[in-house]
């Protein structure tokens, strides 16, 4: 009998393969890639015993408007839902909609966001009932990466069980955080490194005193913090432009429509704790929570001709952009905007730009 993993051998051909109804078209890529994955798992998405299509969620006066495309059950009760776009479209403007769904549901516990190509799993570690930022687990079917057959062991009918997938989701956060915590202990160089770094670039036959190891222990630990920061771009992964060298000129006072339009940001990414932000002398900058220099937007509000700025490259800022005129300068996308722009409309844009830096930055994007 042919095991999961058998099974996706030919799904993951079929996603590669694709029905050209797909593109462009949401009800056809879950029809065609959706559906057979959730078959896999021994959900039937036209029973509705398992799974409820176009569930309403109770987001107040919205009630009726907003509906998320699949709630499964189990005994009754919803346990995790499913938040489907177009077949490879940009899913980053869709996180802030699936964390609305996942909210209003206190019997939810997992949160899927796909679109056919790549997969997004989440849950609620840091705090019940509020989708995480980041998800526990990721699915690129065009990719060398092997499928999360343990994450999709998972989630199967006849085994799913919320507090494990939270156990997973936990250790595999903390297995991540430990990955770190090595990095970071191998960029802090020992003095024999230090003395090796000496004698290589010196070419100083002479043992290195104290003064000597302590005056270049900065110089290569900055040297090793570079070389480390150049991993991500070796694999393909563009670093966000360093914004410490304050380009923008010196602090001064947001204007109101820097405010409001901070505060526009703010709402479109649905985390208003996790950013700050800081007015400079020609724009107003949006950065990462006590990382002032993790910037993932500027505001150019001032201009004549108002523009937005992301560091990410050109052809996904043209995909978020609704149509506006994208330029590029360095590692920035400029999107012209008009006076008066309500922001919240470009949050998909921002959604992206933050979680490129915040990966980046700590060194595991993709």
């Amino acid at each position: 009998m042919a095991n999961l993993g058998d099974h996706l051998v030919d799904y993951i051909k079929l996603v590669k393969n694709p029905p050209a109804d797909v593109k462009g078209n949401e009800e056809a890529t879950k029809n065609f890639l959706l559906a057979p994955l959730f078959a896999m798992l021994g959900y039937n998405v036209l029973d509705h015993n398992d799974c409820l299509p176009e569930y309403h969620a109770h987001l107040g006066t919205e009630h009726f408007v907003k509906k998320v495309d699949w709630v499964f059950h189990q005994d009754g009760s919803p346990v995790f839902m499913v938040e489907a776009k177009a077949f490879r479209e940009p899913l980053q403007a869709a996180w802030k909609q699936l964390y609305d769904y996942f909210s209003e549901q206190p019997t939810v516990r997992v949160g899927i966001l796909t679109n056919g190509a790549e997969w997004r799993f989440y849950t609620d570690l840091n705090s019940q009932n509020a989708m995480d930022i980041e998800p526990f687990a990721r699915w690129d079917v065009y990719s060398d990466e092997a499928a999360p057959i343990d994450v999709l062991n998972l989630l199967k009918k006849t085994k799913f069980d919320a507090e494990t997938i939270q156990e997973f989701a936990k250790k595999t956060q903390k297995e991540l955080t430990l990955m770190f915590d090595e990095v970071s202990s191998l960029l802090a160089p020992s003095e024999e490194f230090i003395k090796l770094a000496i004698k290589k670039e010196t070419l100083e036959p002479h043992s290195a005193g104290s003064h000597i190891v302590a005056h270049w222990k900065p110089i290569v630990a900055k040297a090793l913090s570079k070389w480390a920061a150049a991993g991500p771009a070796s694999l393909g992964v563009s670093d966000p432009p360093n914004d410490e060298k304050d380009e923008g000129g010196g602090h001064v006072e947001p204007t109101q429509d820097e405010l409001t339009a901070f505060g526009a940001v703010k709402k479109a990414l649905g985390i208003a704790e996790l950013i700050g932000g800081e007015a400079r002398d020609s724009y107003f900058k949006i950065h990462l929570p006590e990382k002032p220099t993790w910037v993932f937007t500027r505001l150019q509000l001032r201009q004549t001709h108002p523009t937005v700025w992301v560091p990410l490259p050109p052809e996904t800022t043209n995909a978020l952009a609704g149509g506006r005129h994208v330029t590029q300068n360095g590692g920035w996308s400029i999107v012209s905007i008009a006076a008066g722009t309500d922001l919240v409309s470009l949050g998909g844009l921002f959604s992206a730009a933050y979680e490129h830096v915040k990966k980046v930055k700590l060194g595991h994007g993709a």
